[in-house]
């Protein structure tokens, strides 16, 4: 006895719900989604691991470098990426950092 089809749209409907993003409310209304880099377009989901990754090697940067880079690395995974700089661009750091925080603890794993 065949096992029954997988339904396509339900395995995508799974994916958003297993490999989340981070929904932000945007000042001029609406939200953005920093999206779980798995949910990237290869060239994009490429862009964004390298500047997340590039957050574990700002030594010899400076505060301004380092935010900076947080900046990027937010932007790299938002569904409107231009949304989002625009959006963060005037953030003060304490807010930068806990967004990165929250995105992080969002798009962590599961154990296997």
């Amino acid at each position: 006895m065949a096992a029954a089809p997988v339904s396509l749209a339900a395995l995508m409907d799974e994916a958003t719900t297993v490999y989340t993003g981070l929904p932000i409310e945007l000042r001029a209304g609406g939200t953005a989604t920093l999206l779980n880099p798995v949910m990237l377009a290869d060239a994009a989901r490429d862009r964004a691991v390298e500047q997340i990754a590039a957050l574990d090697q700002t030594d010899g940067m400076t505060p301004a470098e380092q935010f900076a880079a947080v900046r990027d690395a937010l932007t790299a995974v938002a569904d409107d990426q231009a949304l989002v700089r625009a959006e963060i661009a005037d953030w003060p750091v304490p807010a930068l950092l806990l967004v990165l925080q929250h995105y992080m603890k969002a798009v962590q794993l599961g154990e296997a």
